[in-house]
């Protein structure tokens, strides 16, 4: 169960995120987003794995 889990796993870790935003003009931005940047393995809970490296883009525009 979880008690054994936090037993055998008793040290912590970092895991590295980065957000870059870019604002050409004051209606648009755009947002890089990197998710784990060292690609690192690791779980909070027994048997659910958490997102490997991961990459997303968003562009907000005002109306």
């Amino acid at each position: 169960g979880l008690a054994a889990f936090q037993e055998q796993n008793p040290n912590g870790f970092w895991v590295h995120n980065l957000r870059l935003a870019y604002e050409p003009s004051e209606k648009i931005r755009a947002t890089l987003i990197l998710g784990n940047l060292t690609n690192r393995e690791y779980f909070l809970r027994p048997a659910l794995m958490e997102a490997p490296r991961n990459l997303g883009l968003r562009l907000d525009y005002e109306f």
